[in-house]
């Protein structure tokens, strides 16, 4: 029993000798496996260290096409909407306007041309529509507007309600009429004019009165 312990003993001492072949053995064994895993980690283009800063890239690209992409859908959605608003005032503007020009073409005359007749001044021997250029025709129904210009019925009020204007002369029918459309409009433009002129006066008066106390 003393004999094995002794030898152990021995055995122990001879591998943690510094100038054993064993040890020495052991020592390069582990120098080599050191620096192949050094290599290893230089040439390998996923380790531990490079992971971290792939991901930042990776989320940093994502962040910014997600901010690209959430702008350029909210300037889209601003500028339909602008061009929706603006569409929707543009109609009901025009709506306005045929309302009101029909008003004006309910007002107009309307005769039935006879050559023969004298009522009817023309500026020649054959008058002829400047829409269609086509001769006025006798027993044909003209409309006559306030400039004196006659044309064909079916001709200018279509015209009419698409430019409000005569095609010779370009004065506007509406010019001295106030749309039917947007009476209630100017009711209350009038009635914030009015309530401005009297506390404008007011105004004027309170301070005239200041000043002469």
């Amino acid at each position: 029993m003393s004999t094995s312990s002794g030898d152990i003993i021995s055995i122990i001492r001879a591998l943690i000798s510094t100038n054993s072949p064993e040890t020495r053995n052991f020592n390069l064994t582990c120098t080599k496996m050191k620096s192949i895993s050094t290599t290893t980690r230089k040439g390998n283009p996923y380790s531990d260290d490079s992971i971290p800063s792939t991901l930042v890239g990776i989320i940093s690209l994502s962040v910014c096409a997600g901010l690209i992409c959430s702008i350029c859908t909210l300037w889209t959605s601003i500028m339909y909407y602008r061009r929706f608003k603006q569409q929707r005032k543009d109609k009901k503007l025009r709506l306005a306007l045929e309302k009101s020009t029909q008003q004006i073409l309910d007002k107009s005359p309307i005769i039935i041309y006879d050559p023969d007749n004298k009522d009817n001044v023309f500026s020649d021997d054959s008058p002829m529509c400047a829409i269609c250029l086509e001769s006025f025709e006798n027993n044909e129904k003209l409309r006559k507007l306030v400039c004196s210009h006659y044309y064909h019925l079916t001709c200018i009020d279509p015209w009419l309600l698409a430019h409000q204007s005569c095609p010779l002369c370009n004065r506007n029918i509406l010019r001295n009429s106030i749309p039917s459309i947007s009476s209630s409009i100017m009711d209350r433009f009038n009635e914030g004019n009015s309530v401005q002129t009297i506390s404008t006066v007011d105004n004027h008066t309170t301070q005239a009165q200041t000043s002469n106390l």
